[in-house]
């Protein structure tokens, strides 16, 4: 999954045993824009890169991947709650990774609260 920076003040979750680390600084003053996702039992994980907000209804989201695997993307208004919904892409339900990065933008609307989103191996 590679090495996570060295990070004060970051959020944590946990969702379905999966422990979720996002943003702080780095190393005290530098905004860190990435999520890392541990996974107990080990595996690779998808870790989101950069998440954009494009105008005010667009959102482009890119993240860590493997060539050949195709990706599902997910949000979800409150971590609490655990259900996720899934996102309807340009390209349908899944977006599969040419190489080490893969991308996509997708609507959203400006008057919904705010969003979570993770990506999931959809193969």
């Amino acid at each position: 999954m590679g090495s996570a920076l060295p990070t004060s003040t970051p959020a944590a979750c946990v969702v379905d045993g999966i422990l979720y680390v996002m943003g702080g600084h780095y190393p005290y003053t530098t905004p860190v824009r990435q999520v890392f996702a541990f996974y107990p039992q080990g595996g690779v994980t998808p870790r989101i890169w950069s998440v954009t907000l494009e105008g005010t209804n667009r959102l482009n989201l890119i993240w860590q991947a493997e060539a050949g695997i195709a990706y599902g993307v997910e949000s979800s208004p409150n971590l609490a709650a655990n259900r996720w919904t899934p996102v309807t892409l340009p390209t349908g339900s899944t977006v599969t990774a040419t190489g080490d990065l893969a991308a996509t933008r997708f609507p959203v609307t400006p008057a919904e609260p705010r969003q979570f989103y993770r990506v999931f191996e959809a193969n």
